[in-house]
């Protein structure tokens, strides 16, 4: 793979049973020391004008999903493996709000065409389950 690779990224998502899918070109592919780093910035579609969302993909039990902008702090989940974890999140209200999550599966592969991220995982808000979800990466790289 070259240094950055750009690439076509297709999102699913499962919500409670809710499947959604978001199609993004012009996605940024690169290889790091330590991972693999998927960036993308925001649209009027995808996100908000100005921010940055990124997933670094540590290896099979470690991603980390970060969006950074101009109208937001930036935001943070850490998913891995097994282990719970909390978050500081800024809803649609400007309000800062503490998540939970526990990650269930984390698997991902990579090949001369692109790759694939899967992760499922739960969603608690005030410690009390809020959802279950699944999110699936999968992108091309343009040719």
């Amino acid at each position: 793979m070259k240094e950055e690779n750009t690439a076509v990224l297709e999102i699913k998502s499962v919500q409670d049973g809710v499947e959604s899918m978001l199609l993004i070109s012009d996605v940024r592919v690169s290889e790091k020391k330590d991972c693999r780093l998927i960036e993308f910035d925001g649209t009027e579609i995808c996100g908000v004008p100005g921010e940055v969302t990124s997933f670094k993909i540590y290896n099979d039990n470690n991603v980390e999903l970060t969006t950074t902008g101009r109208h937001r702090v930036s935001s943070s989940m850490i998913f891995e493996a097994g282990v719970k974890q909390h978050c500081h999140y800024t809803d649609a209200f400007d309000e800062p709000v503490v998540i939970g999550f526990s990650t269930s599966r984390i698997a991902s592969s990579v090949n001369d065409n692109g790759g694939r991220l899967e992760i499922d995982y739960f969603v608690e808000y005030n410690n009390t389950l809020s959802s279950k979800n699944s999110m699936k990466l999968t992108y091309k790289y343009n040719t």
